[in-house]
């Protein structure tokens, strides 16, 4: 793999390999919903020539690349005016999220597609922890972490928003897409290890075990999960 993407997360893995030959049109314009500036450069390659815009609601997070500061509930942009939209683990921090894919809807042209990933509620791992009576991996309703087998401590990741495979499938069916590619996915890559080790040794612990379920395991019990969709 090419050295811009050495350190890319898996999911953005997945996105690299589904659009490796597709040729686009120099003038697409693509907007990445929730996005950070470290995806930026990732984005410029995969859709070479693309007029891309990250769109967040902190603008820390977007700082040094060419962004809006906006939010996902009324996005700034005209109907029919976006060739594609992504959306990299942010869906699970909203509130309403049918008012954001209502306006991804809105706002895609016809045929345009919609790249979406997020933690999923029903991974492997999850599952037993709920039989045990604990709360779900990726979902945090408070700052503080109640009713986890692991670290206590608190977290601003604040998902509120969490779906399991099947219902994020049948969510985006709902609002229009046409689903073209879904793939599971584990948050075990160099990524994770390089940028933020100390906070995330417990998410990558038993590294080779996750690594070999993450292989055998259906997309519905995978760790993460990412939709490719088209508007109809």
């Amino acid at each position: 793999m090419e050295t811009y993407y050495k350190n890319a997360p898996q999911k953005l893995e997945i996105i690299i390999k589904y659009f490796k030959d597709i040729k686009f049109d120099d003038n697409i314009k693509i907007s990445d919903i929730g996005g950070i500036s470290s995806y930026y450069k990732i984005l410029e390659t995969i859709f070479k020539n693309g007029d891309i815009y990250l769109l967040n609601i902190n603008r820390s997070d977007i700082i040094g690349v060419k962004s809006i500061v906006g939010d996902a509930y009324q996005l700034p942009f005209k109907d029919e005016t976006l060739n594609i939209i992504t959306s990299f683990d942010s869906i699970e921090h909203l509130v309403n999220v049918d008012d954001f894919l209502k306006e991804s809807f809105r706002v895609l042209n016809v045929g345009g597609s919609l790249i979406i990933s997020t933690p999923n509620l029903a991974d492997f791992y999850s599952r037993i922890t709920f039989l045990l009576g604990y709360t779900p991996f990726s979902y945090n309703p408070s700052k503080f972490r109640v009713a986890v087998p692991f670290s206590k401590v608190e977290t601003n990741m604040g998902h509120k928003s969490v779906f399991t495979y099947k219902g994020l499938k049948e969510l985006l069916t709902i609002h229009g897409f046409n689903i073209v590619g879904s793939y599971s996915y584990s948050y075990i890559d160099s990524f994770y290890f390089e940028n933020d080790l100390e906070k995330m040794k417990n998410e990558v612990g038993f590294y080779n075990v996750r690594k070999m379920l993450d292989r055998i395991l259906p997309k519905s019990m995978g760790e993460g999960m990412l939709f490719i969709c088209n508007k109809v």
